[in-house]
């Protein structure tokens, strides 16, 4: 964060960390002068100056309900600068607990290690495999596009079937199961970086934890429940 000023503009989206509604969001930029020009299209199709109030010239809502920006901003004042960064350092802190415990399943791997955001990718695999080895073959080795594929359609498999329970409100050991997505294209192989080959992909399933209540035992039954998904496709 501390490079953030030499950017030209960041958004902030308050509905996934501010705890604030899904329309509250904070858009920054450094340029006034170069913003404003660009907002400004000449003429006036929509909104017509008429008076010194012009909200055209300064809001991105317009005429719109400013209450999702209020949300934010309320949500902001409550907690403060330290209590914002204690919440987000404490989900970090959750994620990075999650990395742990995946590089101590020899059948899952992390495929994002380096990413210093609050999601988690990750891939499982058979019993038996070594996750960190077929993954580097998959992903670098046209060889192994069909394992590639393979292990593609065992990541959607388990995200789908974790998807079911969620809506089932299944329970696996007297527990409900936690809800997840996955990606179906995080990135192209590394014989496919020109992105011609459509199929040389890389799926993953995605940890996204975003509130206070996610805990380290909710990792642990994160992973409990997406083995338990594996194991149940391919025993069918």
């Amino acid at each position: 964060m501390k490079e953030l000023g030499y950017a030209d503009a960041v958004g902030v989206d308050f509905h996934k960390f501010g705890w604030a509604p899904y329309v509250s969001s904070c858009f920054m930029y450094k340029n006034a002068e170069e913003f404003e020009s660009i907002h400004r299209r000449g003429g006036n199709a929509y909104l017509q100056v008429r008076n010194p109030y012009n909200p055209m010239y300064y809001s991105l809502e317009v005429s719109r309900t400013p209450s999702g920006s209020l949300a934010g901003w309320a949500t902001l004042k409550y907690f403060g600068k330290e209590g914002m960064q204690a919440i987000l350092g404490g989900i970090l802190e959750t994620k990075y607990y999650l990395y742990d415990l995946l590089a101590a399943c020899p059948d899952m791997i992390c495929v994002n290690p380096d990413d210093s955001g609050m999601v988690t990718l990750f891939r499982i695999y058979p019993k038996g495999t070594d996750a960190k080895v077929q993954y580097q073959k998959e992903l670098s080795e046209a060889g192994f596009k069909a394992d590639l594929l393979t292990h593609n359609k065992l990541t959607e498999a388990v995200g789908n079937k974790l998807f079911d329970w969620v809506r089932e409100s299944k329970l696996i050991d007297g527990k409900y199961t936690p809800y997840m997505s996955f990606s179906t294209g995080f990135r192209n192989a590394d014989y496919n970086r020109n992105g011609t080959d459509a199929e040389a992909v890389v799926y993953a399933l995605k940890s996204f934890p975003m509130n206070v209540s996610v805990t380290p035992e909710i990792m642990k039954w994160l992973l409990h429940c997406v083995h338990a998904a594996r194991d149940e496709i391919l025993k069918s």
